[in-house]
């Protein structure tokens, strides 16, 4: 198969940001299929500069070892502005003409992501117009999240324009691709057909990851984060119990490490200097080429998010499985179905928006014995090899896309045969 897969944020693993659909085209290459990551030039999740394009490019094609990629100009933004919206539909509107595909063999079947619904909606008209098969990943229920993150009403006029193109999408989608576990409800009340739903999470290249050990020795203890640090992470919380921890336990706190961008970045930043939270240390973001030398000096690591209903679908954070990969407990600060952590009984639960909970998790996973945080963390690691590796995920995703392919195909032959008919 040719497979075009549409993200505005993919990058190769020589770049901070999410790494799903790399991993994914590698593994898929590996299987003996064509794959081109379309997205755009503009670095989302580190310097925030057009990492490919010279001045006055539109787009340029490219490759990363053995994937493909088309990457577009939009215009640069910082933060969740009217700007980044722009670049959204700017983004939509590319991918919709062709640009920079149109010298590319044409595809079998072309992915839409939505990280937002603009870039899926752009990659099913472009399949409309091909004539080829159109699969929708569902990475997050938009518009809910604007409503629940963003604090926008259900009658918003954006609420309302993005619940239209939701039922739309779904409804034109040959397979609907959910990273959320209990998105199947969701997704099928609101268009598509239930038949079609398939869940994929995310997952990891093992093959990446260094062998799992213990935490290297070193003075104190090291509790680490690294993600987005945007409004849903909430790591205001951490910031909290950070600062419980200093004036429980004094110069025997643990260390906080944040690595990441993120909106609400600059805010933390300022909010542990003005308060003089210094157990806490922020990092850039680091390639994913580096993610996992930068991760392995931690002791355990840390998930925080809202407590919101949102979540009532179950999460698929890549940060879960890099956590668990290396063999490390986790302080899931989470309310959700389906948490892998606690169904591989890899760290300790708390709930969200609980510093004081979150704290006390900290302090119990520091008073247990090397021994025990070892074991605590080869569980989350068998528990990846298990359900998460992505050489498994990825031949699931070939076998819902061959089925899309011969649905396709069937379709297009009852259409030629009721035209033929005198």
């Amino acid at each position: 198969m040719n497979v075009w897969l549409v993200n505005q944020y993919a990058v190769p693993p020589t770049m901070a940001g999410p790494p799903r659909h790399y991993q994914l085209a590698h593994a898929l290459t590996a299987r003996g299929h064509r794959v081109t990551l379309i997205a755009s030039s503009f670095e989302h999740h580190g310097s925030r500069t057009d990492h490919v394009l010279k001045p006055g490019e539109r787009w340029r094609t490219g490759h990363h070892e053995d994937v493909g990629f088309v990457w577009l100009r939009v215009p640069p933004y910082a933060g969740n502005s009217m700007v980044r919206v722009w670049s959204m539909v700017r983004f939509a509107y590319h991918v919709r003409r062709g640009v920079g595909t149109r010298s590319l063999d044409r595809p079998d079947v072309i992915i839409g992501s939505s990280p937002h619904l603009f870039a899926a909606w752009g990659a099913q008209r472009l399949a409309r117009r091909l004539r080829v098969p159109f699969v929708l990943e569902v990475r997050d229920v938009w518009p809910q999240s604007l409503v629940e993150l963003g604090g926008y009403g259900p009658g918003h006029p954006a609420v309302r324009a993005l619940a239209v193109i939701e039922r739309f999408l779904y409804s034109h989608a040959s397979a609907v691709v959910s990273l959320l576990p209990d998105g199947i409800d969701h997704i099928a009340a609101h268009g598509a057909r239930r038949e079609l739903v398939h869940y994929i999470p995310n997952g990891i290249d093992l093959s990446l990851v260094p062998e799992p050990a213990p935490a290297p020795a070193h003075d104190g203890f090291t509790v680490m984060y690294a993600g987005s640090h945007g409004l849903a992470n909430h790591l205001g919380t951490v910031l909290d119990a950070a600062k419980l921890l200093e004036a429980e336990l004094g110069e025997g706190a643990p260390r906080f490490e944040l690595v990441g961008e993120g909106v609400e970045k600059a805010v933390l930043k300022d909010r542990a200097r003005n308060e003089g939270i210094a157990s806490v240390t922020f990092h850039d973001a680091v390639p994913r080429t580096q993610v996992f030398a930068e991760l392995a000096r931690a002791d355990a690591f840390l998930v925080s998010s809202q407590a919101i209903p949102l979540y009532r679908h179950g999460v698929s954070f890549n940060k879960f499985f890099d956590y668990m990969a290396l063999a490390r407990p986790v302080i899931s600060g989470l309310e959700a179905p389906d948490d892998p952590i606690r169904a591989a009984g890899a760290g300790l639960i708390v709930p969200p928006d609980d510093a004081r909970a979150m704290a006390d998790a900290v302090r119990s996973v520091m008073a247990m014995s090397p021994e025990e945080r070892w074991q605590m963390g080869l569980r989350g690691r068998a528990y990846v090899e298990r359900h998460h590796d992505v050489t498994d995920l990825a031949r699931r995703y070939e076998e819902l896309l061959g089925e899309a392919l011969r649905d396709g195909a069937e379709a297009a032959g009852r259409g030629r045969r009721r035209s033929a008919r005198p």
